[in-house]
């Protein structure tokens, strides 16, 4: 599993403002969350601070809008309000990146 946070990099901000990267430890970063979700995954990621998206690895990484991880995000939160938003989006990215395989799991 790889962790994902905020990727304060000059270069990743100069292609991506809100982009977020995956690491494998502290600095060891593998890629960034493709471009369509880097917004919402930087929100839910600022909106508290025990929120968590980690990713488990699909794929090879690939030359996209710049270094992709395929991967299933495992997103933890502790507001139910905060989750059904989150979910919504998800669902309304999956319809929007028809391109991507955006899988949505609950846990209960």
């Amino acid at each position: 599993m790889l962790a994902c946070r905020n990727d304060d990099h000059k270069e990743a901000k100069e292609h991506n403002e809100y982009a977020v990267g995956t690491y494998l430890e502290a600095d060891n970063k593998l890629g960034h969350v493709p471009i369509e979700l880097s917004f919402l995954m930087l929100t839910f990621l600022k909106a508290h601070h025990e929120n968590k998206v980690q990713v488990k690895v699909t794929g090879s990484r690939r030359l996209e809008n710049g270094l992709v991880v395929l991967g299933c995000f495992l997103v933890r939160m502790t507001s139910t309000v905060v989750a059904t938003k989150f979910e919504q989006e998800i669902y309304r990215m999956k319809e929007l990146c028809t391109h991507m395989d955006i899988t949505v799991e609950k846990l209960r």
